[in-house]
């Protein structure tokens, strides 16, 4: 074989490799980076998100005749507040009315959804860093209120009174008004 043929297939074989060792260092990087993830929604699940769902269902929803149901879920990350009255169970599914906060499976984010009897509310997604006590508060406040109303949905709540969404809407027309 004549030296530069041998030296094009050295070349070429050096650069393979070269790109396979990217490409594996990559998915390493990204395989410990996911699992990272992991450990730290699983910590802020159980210190952050059930203490402030079991806040609620003890505290506001139980003493009033709410029956709630706190659980999570190891496998998929999630953590799930169930709140009915007698047999009240969702239109679509036939399960009871929930809100769920779940890490999102192929990103770095939650992801927080919930199902009344009349309607599914839209899936909402946040970083890891912005779930606080609060921030879930709120979520299940919204949740709530829907639930609360029967079968109103979510852009009835503007005319209630103290709704976190009435909150949301005057304090983006204050920010819009302002500009």
């Amino acid at each position: 074989m004549k030296e530069e043929t041998r030296a094009g297939f050295e070349q070429a074989l050096a650069g393979y490799e070269t790109r396979a060792k990217a490409a594996a260092a990559a998915k390493e990087a990204k395989f410990a980076q996911r699992h990272q993830f992991e450990v730290d929604c699983r910590r802020v699940r159980d210190t952050v998100i059930l203490p402030a769902l079991k806040q609620i269902a003890e505290e506001l929803l139980e003493p009033r005749g709410w029956t709630c149901n706190v659980r999570s879920v190891e496998q998929t990350i999630e953590a799930t507040l169930e709140i009915h009255r007698s047999d009240l169970k969702t239109v679509s599914s036939g399960e009871r009315p929930f809100i769920g906060f779940k890490a999102a499976p192929h990103a770095q984010h939650f992801t927080v959804a919930w199902s009344t009897q009349p309607e599914g509310g839209p899936p909402s997604t946040s970083p890891l860093e912005a779930l606080s006590e609060e921030y879930v508060h709120q979520r299940v406040l919204e949740f709530f209120q829907v639930l609360a109303l029967g079968r109103r949905n979510g852009a009835d709540l503007k005319s209630v009174p103290g709704s976190s969404v009435s909150r949301m809407a005057s304090s983006s027309s204050s920010t819009s008004s302002s500009s």
